[in-house]
């Protein structure tokens, strides 16, 4: 790892709650390849901790470039298989909200959304950004729509306020 990189790195590390590092941050990737890559490694590390810290970073680098994420999707979507960063999820659930879906993964993700959407053990960011994506997903199919319909409605009497809002204003759009 060359000394610019590493130091990088260390500023990820080191910018523990301070938002306006992460942006700073995010930036820099915005503005390097080399600082993007970094940050994308930092993220899907095997280590929580910096995994984590990428995630802030991360999250605001996708709000000012959501294209620069689109090639990764696929990628993003196998990290949500693994369990123990719910940080890290619910960064991957809330970028999906918005990001284009390539079709070789809509099945499997569908799949992880109902799951999270259904688990009550998830935390309620989780669930409600999983609901959005379930919701684009089932949009243009029927059969998927009164599926995800179903899931909403059987939850919504133990949701989090979040997730009755949202539930509320999704089913809102289906019917315009």
């Amino acid at each position: 790892m060359e000394q610019s990189e590493q130091k990088y790195v260390d500023r990820i590390l080191s910018a523990v709650t301070a938002q306006a590092e992460w942006e700073a941050l995010a930036e820099e990737a915005g503005a390097s390849p080399v600082s993007e890559a970094w940050l994308w490694k930092c993220f899907l590390s095997p280590e929580a901790e910096m995994a984590r810290k990428a995630g802030y970073v991360l999250a605001h680098f996708l709000d000012k470039y959501p294209g620069r994420g689109v090639s990764r999707v696929p990628e993003l979507v196998q990290l949500l298989h693994l369990q123990g960063n719910e940080a890290r999820r619910r960064i991957v659930f809330r970028y999906l909200q918005d990001a284009p879906i390539p079709e070789e993964v809509e099945g499997e993700l569908l799949d992880m959304c109902f799951h999270a959407m259904e688990n009550p053990q998830e935390p309620a960011a989780i669930r409600v950004f999983a609901m959005t994506v379930a919701h684009r997903i089932s949009l243009p199919y029927p059969e998927l729509m009164d599926e995800w319909k179903k899931v909403v409605e059987a939850h919504l009497p133990f949701g989090s306020a979040g997730f009755r809002a949202r539930a509320k204003n999704l089913m809102a759009q289906k019917k315009s």
